[in-house]
């Protein structure tokens, strides 16, 4: 039987934090919008920013251990978040939403 991990030792440790390039502790703020791709139609880890950097992959997978799920998806506002959730349900959902929403959701 494994031992599971306090929330204080998950928090720190969360996600994959590696940073490849300088084995820092804690990998940094990627701000490149676009990465070299391996070979002509051929994708690499990250190939723009808007799809995935290693700073969103950090947070994604630090996310999903703490919630202690498999994948997280982090967007870049709540109305992509609103979009993203909507694209996925099929055709004639009902969604529940609280009074309080925002307006443009």
């Amino acid at each position: 039987m494994s031992k599971s991990k306090s929330i204080a030792t998950l928090v720190i440790h969360a996600g994959d934090q590696v940073d490849r390039g300088n084995n820092a502790i804690f990998p940094p703020i990627t701000t490149a919008s676009s990465f070299i791709q391996p070979n002509l139609g051929e994708e690499g880890e990250f190939c723009y920013s808007r799809c995935s950097n290693p700073t969103r992959y950090a947070y994604e997978t630090a996310l999903a251990e703490l919630e202690g799920g498999i994948y997280a998806t982090a967007t870049a506002s709540g109305m992509a978040a609103t979009a993203l959730v909507l694209e996925l349900l099929p055709k004639d959902s009902h969604v529940l939403v609280m009074k309080g929403v925002y307006g443009g959701t």
